[in-house]
């Protein structure tokens, strides 16, 4: 007859770090089939005008705003697609103030004529010029989000490009088509 021996088994170090890893693979494996990749939450995108006004400006550029209704506009720094050029637009006068130290104590306010030669109260070399922009994005809690990328605020001023003229305009407000 034949003897059957008892060996005690202890679990060591090793065989615990095979059933963890064994455990964890396993996991990983269940997990990757089982998870569904979550959708991508974009917003629609909205079309709004962005009314802006150009303070000081020579009144020749006023030809480059009026009659190019949906001309593309960028943006100077990154060349990103703003929106396009609307149709209305309007020209004001090139009236501008600034204050001067006068002996160091008061300030005055003076008026400014750009590029006029003479003393009149009206300048016909400079003027202001304020329409809108066509733009795409969402307004979301009073900010607006261009094409959910770029914030863009009343106040704001932005450096740009279209065909025909560069600039810096100044945003005036935001509002939906």
């Amino acid at each position: 007859m034949r003897k059957e021996t008892n060996k005690n088994h202890r679990f060591n170090f090793m065989d615990v770090l095979a059933i963890l890893l064994a455990l964890i693979c396993i996991t990983s494996v269940i997990m990757r089939a089982v998870s569904i990749e979550e959708p991508k939450v974009t917003a629609e995108v909205k079309k709004y005008r962005l009314y802006f006004q150009i303070d000081d400006i020579r009144s020749s550029s006023y030809a480059f705003f009026d009659g190019h209704e949906g001309e593309s506009v960028r943006l100077k720094d990154d060349n990103t697609i703003l929106g396009t050029l609307g149709t209305e637009f309007s020209r004001g006068v090139g009236i501008f103030t600034y204050t001067e130290n006068v002996d160091g104590n008061s300030t005055d306010k003076k008026y400014y004529y750009p590029e006029s030669t003479n003393d009149s109260f009206y300048s016909e070399e400079r003027c202001s010029i304020s329409g809108y922009i066509v733009v795409g994005g969402e307004m979301i809690e009073n900010t607006f989000w261009l094409n959910n990328q770029m914030i863009l605020v009343p106040e704001q001023t932005l450096n740009i490009v279209t065909e025909h003229i560069e600039t810096t305009i100044r945003i005036i407000n935001i509002v939906a088509e």
